[in-house]
């Protein structure tokens, strides 16, 4: 929130340049992560119909649950 009764709370700018710069740190992280995974993949023996974009999303879809353990729970 950075805007409360139509004005902006102070230090707003400096959260969201930082907020931006941390986003772009984490998607850095994660295109490097499925990089490395997929260059040790190259030397496996993947079957014809998983190479490509299927096995990118098995891929995607493993690497969002681990990242799924970073979240904090509230029940």
């Amino acid at each position: 929130m950075f805007f409360v009764n139509g004005k902006a709370i102070s230090g707003s700018f400096f959260y969201s340049v930082f907020q931006g710069i941390c986003v772009g740190l984490g998607y850095t992280l994660a295109m490097l992560l499925m990089s490395g995974i997929r260059e040790r993949l190259d030397f496996c023996n993947v079957p014809e119909s998983m190479k490509d974009f299927p096995l990118t999303f098995v891929i995607a879809s493993i690497m969002s649950l681990s990242f799924m353990g970073f979240n904090e729970f509230r029940f």
